[in-house]
């Protein structure tokens, strides 16, 4: 009988260790719940929330932000850089949607205790990441997918358009002083907006900027001599009568060579310098002011 005993006290280790081997481990901690209670501060992140299904969750926004697809109780919580923080506190929000490079913003926001995401705006590729992260938080991944190839589509449609057109030399002013050529701002090298310029069949004339969004004078403008003048002006009116006016204060500039063309072009869609989900749309207005297509011959 013992060396009947010695097998089973040989045994007994082992079957302790199957049996803790097949012990159900420590559970999986439950997916965390897609919030419900959303401010955004940029009217791109607000856009991607409306086209992902979940604009009913924003209850903060900026004056800035669409409306269309909000809910009525959705309150204006002032924009980003004059931010209300106890409006915003009070709302009780579940995420907050800020730019990454409003580091004060953010890091005032994260001091009240909220949670934060952090989004990049700079380029093309960022607008991409945007919007992953945010499906990826909404729990609608496969939407967010979608949305970015249809981007993604859209743009490259634009592409194909123009590709054979020889690049126009562009600036593009994203500001000024109303009624006058003063606070001339552009957009350089490197910005979204030169992004969308080359994609529009057009070559930036302000290529050697350190800043991304310089202040212009007449003299530099003067020197960089664009082929065409873009300016991107959301806050006004498109009318043609604007257009004109546009035109008449860039002739106060007869010398550069977009003015004689009569090559000087006013977008003033709402989303004109929005890095978001209409950004296709503005490339498109852009080819089609740099590479009319001729009328056909009657």
């Amino acid at each position: 009988m013992r060396p009947r005993r010695r097998i089973r006290a040989c045994w007994l280790p082992a079957l302790i260790a199957l049996c803790f081997a097949c012990a159900p481990g420590p559970a999986a901690p439950p997916p965390a719940a897609a919030p419900a209670r959303i401010v955004s501060l940029l009217p791109s992140f607000t856009q991607i929330v409306v086209a992902l299904g979940a604009g009913d969750r924003v209850v903060g926004r900026t004056p800035f932000c669409p409306t269309a697809g909000l809910s009525p109780q959705a309150v204006e919580v002032g924009a980003a850089l004059d931010a209300n923080y106890e409006r915003i506190f009070a709302l009780r929000p579940d995420l907050v949607l800020v730019k990454s490079s409003m580091q004060a913003q953010r890091e005032r926001l994260v001091a009240l205790g909220l949670p934060v995401l952090a989004l990049p705006t700079e380029t093309i590729a960022d607008a991409y990441t945007a919007i992953a992260a945010i499906a990826e938080k909404l729990g609608r991944v496969p939407a967010g997918q979608a949305l970015v190839e249809r981007l993604q589509n859209d743009l490259q449609t634009v592409t194909d358009h123009v590709k054979k057109q020889p690049p126009a030399r562009t600036l593009l002013v994203i500001g000024h002083n109303p009624g006058e050529l003063r606070g001339i701002f552009a957009a350089a090298k490197g910005t979204f907006l030169d992004e969308l310029l080359t994609i529009a069949g057009g070559a930036n004339a302000l290529l050697d900027s350190p800043i991304a969004y310089p202040q212009l004078g007449q003299e530099e403008i003067l020197r960089l001599d664009p082929e065409a003048i873009v300016a991107l002006l959301p806050g006004a009116d498109d009318s043609p009568a604007a257009q004109e006016r546009e035109r008449a204060l860039w002739r106060a500039l007869p010398y550069l060579r977009a003015v004689k063309a009569d090559r000087v072009f006013l977008i003033a869609d709402p989303d004109a310098v929005t890095s978001g989900l209409r950004m296709a749309e503005i490339a498109r207005r852009m080819a089609a002011l740099l590479h009319p297509v001729p009328e056909p011959p009657r």
